[in-house]
C-alpha cells in the first residue's frame, strides 16, 4: 500500500480529491446541466454526514490483499486465458477489463500498489479485494485514450501470473526529458481562491510536500472527458512523472488506493522555456 504522509497544516479541505474537479472548458449552462445530472452532490453530501455519525462505522472495511506484494513482477495473461476469466461484459467480480488493458496482455510489469479500498466514480468508498495497480500502466498506455487524466488501471489477481524481472533497459538521459519545479508553498497558496482551487483545480494538501522539488513532465493535459464529451482545459495543466495521490486527504476514512496522478496548474510550477 502507498505510504500516507503527514499532511501540512493547510486551512481547507473543501473536496474529496481532484478527481471530482470540473476542469474542462464548459459554458455556464453546460456546468449547471452537468451538476443537475450528477444530483448536485446532495446524495453524496448526505451520505458523508451519515458516515460521521457515531452509530455508523467510520469507513467500509478493507478488501482482501492481493497475493502479489508491492514491487513484485507479474505478467498479464494472454488474451485467450483472460477471456476465460471474464464474463460476457468483460468483467470479473464487477471490475471491467477495459479496452486499453488488452494492449498489456503478455507483458511484464512491476506491482506499484495493492488496492484494498477506493473512492468510486460516485464518491462512495468501497472495499476492493485481490487487486493491484501496475507501474507505468494507465488509461493512456500504448497510445490508447481514457478520460485524459492518466489514471492507473486496476488488475485482478486472476488476470496476472508471477514473472521474472525483465532485462534492464537504458534509462532516458536528462537531455531527453523536460523538468518542472514546484513553486514555494507560500507562492502557491496566494494564488488559490477561498475554496483552495485555481480556476477549478484543487490544490490537494499533500501536494505541499512537493513544494520546491523538481520532477520530469510526463505530459500536458490537452483534453479531458467531462459531462459525456471531450473538452480542452481553459488553462495549462501538467502531469508530473511519479507523483500520485496517496489518499491522505480522507484522513481516518481512508485510504483510497486508486493512486490517481496529481494534476498541476501551470501557475504552481516553474516551467522550462520552449
Amino acid at each position: 500500500m502507498l505510504f500516507v504522509p503527514t499532511l501540512p497544516p493547510i486551512p481547507y479541505l473543501t473536496g474529496r480529491c481532484q478527481r471530482f474537479n470540473i476542469i474542462g472548458r464548459h459554458s455556464l449552462l453546460e456546468r449547471i446541466s452537468g451538476r443537475v445530472g450528477q444530483g448536485l452532490g446532495i446524495k453524496s453530501g448526505f451520505h458523508c454526514l451519515l458516515r460521521s455519525a457515531p452509530s455508523v462505522p467510520p469507513h467500509d472495511p478493507l478488501g482482501a490483499p492481493s497475493r502479489f506484494a508491492q514491487g513484485a513482477w507479474v505478467r498479464v495473461r494472454d488474451q485467450a486465458r483472460l477471456r476465460e476469466a471474464l464474463d460476457g461484459r468483460s468483467r470479473l467480480r464487477g471490475l471491467e477489463f477495459t479496452s486499453p488493458q488488452w494492449a498489456t496482455c503478455s507483458k511484464v510489469y512491476r506491482v506499484m500498489n495493492n488496492v484494498r479500498r477506493i473512492i468510486d466514480d460516485r464518491g462512495k468508498l468501497r472495499p476492493v479485494s485481490r487487486t493491484v495497480l501496475l507501474a507505468g500502466v494507465d488509461c493512456t498506455s500504448d497510445g490508447l485514450g481514457g478520460c485524459g487524466r492518466n489514471c492507473p488501471m486496476m488488475y485482478r489477481d486472476e488476470w496476472l501470473d508471477p514473472a521474472e524481472p525483465p532485462p534492464s533497459e537504458p534509462v532516458a538521459s536528462g537531455a531527453d526529458m523536460r523538468f518542472a519545479r514546484v513553486r514555494p508553498l507560500q507562492q502557491i497558496l496566494t494564488r488559490l481562491d477561498r475554496l483552495g482551487q485555481r480556476e477549478g483545480l484543487m490544490f490537494m494538501p499533500e501536494m505541499a510536500r512537493h513544494a520546491g522539488t523538481r520532477a520530469s513532465i510526463l505530459r500536458r493535459l490537452s483534453q479531458v472527458f467531462e459531462y459525456d464529451r471531450w473538452r480542452e482545459p481553459p488553462h495549462p495543466i501538467y502531469i508530473l512523472d511519479g507523483l500520485h495521490c496517496s489518499g491522505g486527504i480522507l484522513g481516518s476514512q481512508g485510504p483510497c488506493d486508486r493512486a490517481c496522478r496529481l494534476l498541476w496548474h501551470a501557475d504552481w510550477l516553474e516551467l522550462p522555456g520552449p
